[in-house]
């Protein structure tokens, strides 16, 4: 790579067992990260793993509160405002698909 190349800073996409984990993000968010999907030949769900990864592993105080949190014995995911966690595997991604977002129930899926 020559000096003038520029690389992203998120990886390519690599094969992982996934859990689905629905947010509510700000529309500029929302966005930018389809975006930079577009840009990674990826997906948001992507996107969002491959940032906080790299937020995660870059926050010290994280590292060692984690390392106590590991020791205490498994509870349920506690409930966080905003944040619903479904336990059944997500489906495979396809690279650069469109997918329509998940809805709540009585709500119209919304097509990106």
């Amino acid at each position: 790579m020559t000096r003038n190349q520029k690389s992203p800073l998120i990886p390519k996409v690599r094969k992982e067992d996934r859990e689905r984990v629905m947010i509510n993000v700000p529309a500029d968010v929302s966005a930018d990260a389809r975006l930079y999907a577009e840009y990674l030949c990826g997906d948001l769900s992507y996107v969002f793993t491959e940032a906080f990864r790299y937020i995660a592993s870059r926050d010290g105080a994280f590292q060692e509160w984690r390392k106590t949190a590991k020791s205490q014995p498994a509870s349920p995911a506690p409930e966080v405002p905003g944040v619903l966690v479904d336990r059944t595997p997500a489906l495979p991604s396809v690279t650069g698909a469109q997918h329509p977002e998940p809805s709540a129930p009585g709500r119209k899926p919304r097509v990106a």
